[in-house]
């Protein structure tokens, strides 16, 4: 439920309003030169929710038709007028309350904004605004229309801006901190305003309309929309005041008062509309330092506290920002890094990488870029790294910073070589597996190196298995890959192929080569005695070798028929492919 006594100050100031301006303003008996009862309506709806306007427009109806009856064209025009005032106002306020939806409140548009509400809103009550005067008075219809026109869109434009701020509360905040001298700067100028509105409309022999403009610019520029809307009022009511009474540069025209108060109204929304797009700027800005602050603030916070690595650079490399977790990599301080290329940080041996990767952000339109590399360290030591970067561009779409996060990555590093390794080891020899062995072969073939594949196979295992149990033949196993690695080159890869089965890479050797190191092998295994289970074990091997050629899986066909002939012949021998 609306309160009545806010209703009972609104009505008494609405009715103020319309009574200063017919009582000011109307000349020739016909309506008001200057109305500024339409913006003060319009503030304040806009500042109500729709559901409590209908208290308030009753007051401002009744204002209205009390102010006409004793003031302006009389109480048979005073219910008329009421009403059309009212739908004046309602109408503004409408239109005002849409845009803000649409744009926001504090949307850097307001000359636009202003605009638009000042035409419409008269637009649509011109006509029976002046059918009314016309009605009531012997002043004509279009020279009512035209004034109405001229005194209610110029009112707004003026007053509209005003009337807003001290509904927020906005205006007087800034004017409780001029007057406590909190804003020195803004006060001066409130101060050149008002000396110089005096010195240019308190006489009549030069044309200074010119003087109170150039203080109301300062005024915007260091005192805001707050600034510009209480520079305008002043302007207009020393200006109004003196040209009323016939002062000023205006009566250097030698025109009728109606057009020299026209006159100064226009004069007044020329100032307004150039003062408006200034103060829209300023706190566009002020807004966007507040953002840009809060964002620093934010990032900075972030960066101070976490303990990846944030760092900024520009196009080039060259490091604008970085956080004080660069501490914990040795003597580094982010005041000795700032100003220095981040390629001084990196190992050279991944310089073209990075280089790389920096181009890849550069035109990857902001999306994430993914590099690891290994960094140097203050104290010298070499430490795998992975940075997420991506690149800010200007309004023109040029690069102007890359920002990323820096992580050390070193234990994955070794947990992935560590695994890597495991996954090309055979866990009971700990030699290398079928896989590698693959690997090793395509490297050798690779390269063209050319030489020889054997395969190998522990003679009678299973029958050592029968007996003795797997836990004596998987120490048989590891027995065999012991005295096999004393007995190769150490370029051979020695692997476990499957089971019992062995095959051997001799890279570079020829068949006789491999025969050679071959037969080295069967006879070391042969004289080396295995203690194992209270027995003596006797091992021994059977070989079979091939050419490496150009196809592997030919080479292993021929190497199996090779053992198997030696198999065939009795064990522990060696046969070549045919």
């Amino acid at each position: 439920m609306t309160r009545v006594a806010p209703v009972l100050h609104f009505a008494v100031a609405y009715f103020a309003a319309c009574a200063l301006a017919i009582a000011t303003s109307r000349i020739g008996g016909g309506v008001a030169l200057v109305w500024i009862a339409t913006a003060f309506l319009a503030a304040k709806l806009r500042a109500l929710p729709v559901s409590s306007y209908r208290p308030y427009l009753l007051a401002a109806g009744t204002g209205s038709f009390l102010a006409t009856g004793l003031f302006g064209l009389g109480w048979t025009a005073a219910a008329p007028l009421a009403i059309v005032n009212l739908a004046e106002g309602y109408f503004a306020a409408t239109i005002l309350v849409n845009l803000e939806r649409r744009l926001g409140e504090d949307a850097p548009d307001l000359i636009g904004r202003a605009f638009l509400i000042s035409a419409l809103a008269p637009i649509c009550t011109v006509l029976p605004g002046a059918a009314i005067a016309n009605w009531v008075t012997d002043i004509g219809f279009f020279e009512s229309a035209r004034n109405w026109l001229i005194g209610h869109t110029l009112g707004y434009l003026v007053m509209g801006p005003m009337f807003a701020m001290c509904l927020r509360g906005n205006l007087y905040a800034w004017i409780t901190h001029l007057l406590t001298f909190q804003r020195r700067k803004p006060a001066l100028c409130l101060v050149l305003v008002v000396v110089t509105s005096a010195v240019c409309f308190a006489q009549t022999t030069m044309p200074l309309l010119f003087l109170p403009t150039l203080t109301l610019v300062l005024l915007t520029y260091f005192g805001g929309r707050e600034g510009a809307a209480t520079g305008i009022v002043t302007v207009g009511l020393i200006g109004g005041i003196l040209t009323y009474q016939g002062f000023g540069p205006i009566s250097l025209m030698n025109e009728n008062a109606t057009f020299a108060l026209q006159f100064f109204e226009f004069y007044l929304a020329v100032n307004c509309l150039a003062v408006l797009p200034v103060s829209a700027a300023l706190a566009a800005r002020d807004r966007l330092m507040v953002k840009l602050t809060q964002s620093e603030s934010r990032y900075r916070l972030l960066g101070d506290n976490v303990t990846d690595i944030v760092i900024a650079m520009s196009p080039a490399g060259i490091v604008h920002f970085i956080s004080p977790s660069i501490c914990n990599y040795g003597p580094y301080t982010p005041e000795g890094i700032v100003g220095h290329n981040a390629m001084d940080l990196i190992s050279p041996d991944f310089h073209e990488i990075i280089r790389d990767a920096q181009i890849r952000t550069l035109h990857a339109g902001g999306a994430p870029v993914q590099v690891e590399y290994v960094g140097m360290t203050g104290d010298g030591r070499r430490r795998w790294f992975e940075t997420v970067q991506r690149c800010l561009y200007d309004e023109s779409g040029q690069p102007v910073e890359v920002i990323g996060t820096v992580r050390e990555v070193s234990a994955r590093k070794a947990l992935e070589s560590q695994l890597a390794i495991t996954a090309q080891t055979d866990a009971l020899t700990g030699l290398p597996n079928r896989r590698a062995m693959i690997d090793a072969v395509e490297m050798t073939m690779g390269a063209g190196e050319g030489g020889a594949i054997a395969l190998l196979d522990l003679d009678h295992f299973k029958g050592l298995n029968d007996r003795f149990g797997h836990e004596v033949g998987d120490i048989a196993l590891r027995h065999f890959a012991q005295i096999a690695e004393t007995c190769l080159r150490g370029s051979d890869v020695l692997a476990r192929w499957g089971g019992e089965e062995f095959a051997l890479l001799l890279p570079g050797a020829s068949t006789a080569q491999a025969s050679a190191i071959c037969q080295r092998l069967i006879d070391t295994l042969a004289a080396a005695k295995l203690v194992c289970a209270d027995a003596v074990i006797s091992l021994t091997v059977s070989v079979g070798i091939s050419p490496l050629g150009r196809d592997f899986d030919l080479a292993v066909r021929n190497a199996d028929e090779a053992l198997y002939k030696s198999k065939r012949e009795g064990r522990a021998r060696l046969s070549i492919a045919a």
